[in-house]
């Protein structure tokens, strides 16, 4: 289909994310584009209600919407008809927001052309992102790239945060143990079941290495309420910085952005390191569709394990290899 849609004509743009923290995260820069290619258009980010504390403020996003404030496709109809969405744009879709967006007449809906309900929207691209091609950030810049000539493709993250933030968290973890200044690195070991993981005896031979290799260093865990038996199995007696269930979301990003070296499997974490630009291990099975062509960290510092035989078999990874990857990236 021609790419027929006249930015200045547009006023409001919906982006439809609904799934977990690191697709919304790499989904972020589409939103960026959008901001720069419709300088008149306010924009709208369709997102999980927990994605909330890393979200808000966000300096491209004028307005959160939460897919929990609504009870059925009516509601959503509604919404899409009062806020004068005029552009969707389904980064993520689903046939409840796509027929919604359809049913409300919205001018301009953009989709992939392989789903049952496809015929809801009126720019269609050809994408499997299964097959894992390339990465998601490109994925969704795609979608964006078929109705506009200037979409960049450069990786654009804009998080930001407060000194008197910062302050307020570290006076928060001073009585777990650390403090404004320290250097440490953040060992997130779960991934809510969205990858293959690196064993846990990996985790903890890593950890073990980096500790006697770097004494002034010290080891946080990271990771929801959910993982604290995960935590507690790889930090067993050893006088580790254990924050599982501790932080939200927009405490974890300011974390990450003081660490020294951020290490994880697959998770939504990694791609808020990545987005910060931190150093990164990675842990990442070779299959598609989940393997790191497609989904591994954005930025320019990172580093990603996989299993050497093609295979998905996590306990593969050397930990030796990892250890000289973190005396490389400490140095």
């Amino acid at each position: 289909m021609a790419k027929s849609i006249d930015p200045g004509n547009i006023k409001n743009i919906l982006i439809s994310r609904t799934d977990r923290i690191g697709d919304v995260v790499l989904t972020l820069p589409l939103v960026s584009e959008c901001k720069r290619n419709f300088r008149n258009a306010k924009i709208w980010f369709l997102v999980s209600e927990y994605i909330r504390d890393l979200i808000e403020g966000y300096p491209d996003v004028d307005e959160l919407v939460f897919k929990e404030s609504f009870n059925s496709g009516g509601d959503l109809r509604q919404f899409f008809k009062s806020a004068g969405i005029d552009l969707i744009i389904h980064a993520y879709p689903r046939p409840d927001i796509s027929l919604a967006a359809f049913r409300a007449g919205i001018e301009n809906r953009v989709g992939t052309s392989s789903r049952w309900y496809s015929f809801a929207y009126n720019h269609r691209v050809a994408q499997h992102r299964s097959e894992c091609k390339q990465s998601e950030m490109d994925y969704n810049l795609d979608l964006l790239e078929s109705i506009i000539d200037e979409t960049d493709y450069t990786k654009i993250f804009k998080f930001k945060y407060t000194g008197d933030e910062k302050l307020k968290l570290f006076e928060k973890l001073k009585t777990e143990g650390l403090y404004t200044g320290d250097k440490y690195v953040i060992i997130h070991p779960g991934s809510g079941g969205s990858a293959k993981d690196l064993p846990l005896e990996k985790f903890k031979e890593i950890d073990e290495g980096i500790v006697k290799l770097y004494p002034d260093y010290k080891i946080v865990i990271t990771g929801t309420e959910q993982e604290k038996d995960i935590a507690k199995q790889i930090s067993g007696d050893r006088n580790y910085i254990d924050l599982t269930g501790k932080i939200n979301l927009r405490e974890l990003m300011i974390l990450i952005d003081g660490c020294q070296l951020f290490m994880s499997n697959s998770t939504g974490p990694i791609h808020i390191a990545g987005a910060l630009n931190k150093k990164i291990i990675g842990f990442y099975p070779n299959s598609r569709p989940i393997n790191a062509t497609r989904w591994g960290p954005p930025g320019d510092n990172n580093y990603i394990f996989t299993p050497k035989d093609d295979s998905d078999e996590m306990n593969k990874i050397e930990v030796n290899e990892v250890i000289d990857k973190v005396k490389d990236m400490l140095k």
